[in-house]
């Protein structure tokens, strides 16, 4: 009696040379509408960026991955609607434990001493890459600040 083999794995796990853009469960329009016009549609030129790596390496790999990402997002909210509420912006620095924390605050015009919903967002990437000043940040602060949230 023999066992059936089980099925090959998805991707680069069950074909380590696959790019990105051959991987069929890719959505065409995600490849060519974000990723191939940025060049992401394959994989990275090898980096040996390992736990030794420089600091002057890991920030040459970061400036040359940031701009690729900044195009990604900009495509996300290019068409985006106008917003329509006016927003207050600020940007307030307070002291954390590794020093200081810059927080960008946005909240509709007008609300300054109403208790209103908060969304947090923190960086997720590790402080390596983009920024909360980034043009698809600020679109996503002043659009929910537009439902009525406060965006600290």
């Amino acid at each position: 009696m023999s066992i059936p083999l089980p099925p090959p794995l998805p991707g680069k796990l069950g074909n380590p040379t696959m790019q990105l853009g051959e991987d069929p469960r890719l959505d065409s329009r995600v490849l060519t509408g974000m990723l191939k016009p940025y060049g992401m549609d394959k994989d990275p030129p090898p980096r040996d960026l390992t736990a030794d790596s420089t600091r002057e390496e890991i920030i040459a790999y970061m400036d040359e991955a940031e701009p690729k990402f900044q195009g990604i997002l900009g495509v996300w909210i290019k068409d985006a609607p106008p917003i329509e509420v006016a927003q207050e912006n600020r940007t307030e620095t307070i002291t954390g434990v590794g020093g200081e924390i810059k927080l960008f605050i946005t909240r509709p015009v007008g609300t300054a001493c109403k208790k209103l919903p908060c969304l947090y967002h923190i960086h997720g990437g590790s402080m390596t890459i983009l920024h909360a000043a980034d043009p698809n940040y600020c679109y996503w602060r002043e659009r929910l600040a537009a439902t009525g949230c406060v965006q600290p």
